[in-house]
């Protein structure tokens, strides 16, 4: 049997807020015309400019109602990425939402 490393880990990649995948892996703006362009041409739409995701720091969510309790603290997160990532869920609809600022 493996011996267990109990070693902390930590995260060097975060999530994106809005949707699926990790911040790092935003495809360019070349594949994202061109993914629109494909989807357009298939689904019988006119060509549309592609729209970039709206950063963190232009998302704008109401204060906490409430706060953590002092013992769940360590396990719990209310800063403006941990709330805007699970404002959604991640089905289509919710990551436009996010996609688009809208929490």
């Amino acid at each position: 049997m493996a011996a267990i490393d109990s070693a902390p880990v930590t995260a060097t990649r975060r999530r994106k807020h809005w949707g699926w995948g990790f911040e790092d892996e935003q495809p360019s703006r070349a594949e994202l015309d061109a993914a629109a362009s494909g989807l357009a041409a298939h689904l019988g739409f006119p060509v549309l400019e592609s729209e970039e995701p709206v950063p963190l720091e232009a998302v704008q969510l109401a204060q906490p109602r409430i706060s953590p309790p002092a013992d769940l603290r360590e396990i719990c997160a209310d800063d403006v990425h941990a709330r805007a990532s699970h404002a959604w869920g991640k089905s289509y609809m919710d990551v436009v939402r996010g996609f688009r600022g809208q929490f």
